[in-house]
């Protein structure tokens, strides 16, 4: 039997704490592989160009660059880059600034632990495979 390809994750918060769980629950399936992390979106426009990650979790509020920033930096370098932007100011305003940039989906933080894996799923059209 032929194994699919793993997702390929690139984890973007400032919260050392977050970055870890994000992690943890990505890493727990069989079908996502971490590639890297960072802590500032000056960072993740520079690892999306030396990792080409399948798909990058980009928290909003960073220094150095913001989410929204990196978004539209890393979408206008990489116009297929699929990233999930995550907050915890999960209202309607951040959601449209979020989709404007060009991010592929947005969640809450709080929504992480059960919304994440469903939606990478969802937007590779894979089943969860444990």
């Amino acid at each position: 039997m032929v194994q699919a390809r793993k997702i390929r994750v690139l984890v973007v918060d400032d919260e050392d704490r977050l970055r870890q769980m994000a992690k943890s629950l990505l890493q727990a399936e069989v079908d996502i592989q971490v590639v890297g992390e960072a802590a500032n979106g000056r960072a993740a426009v520079d690892l999306n160009t030396t990792l080409s990650p399948d798909l990058i979790l980009m928290d909003i509020a960073m220094p150095q660059l913001n989410g929204l920033e990196a978004t539209k930096l890393i979408r206008k370098n990489s116009p297929g880059a699929k990233i999930i932007v995550i907050t915890a100011m999960a209202d309607e305003p951040y959601r449209k600034a979020a989709m404007d940039v060009g991010a592929t989906a947005f969640l809450g933080k709080g929504s992480l632990y059960n919304d994440l894996i469903p939606t990478i799923h969802t937007m590779f059209n894979q089943t969860m495979l444990n």
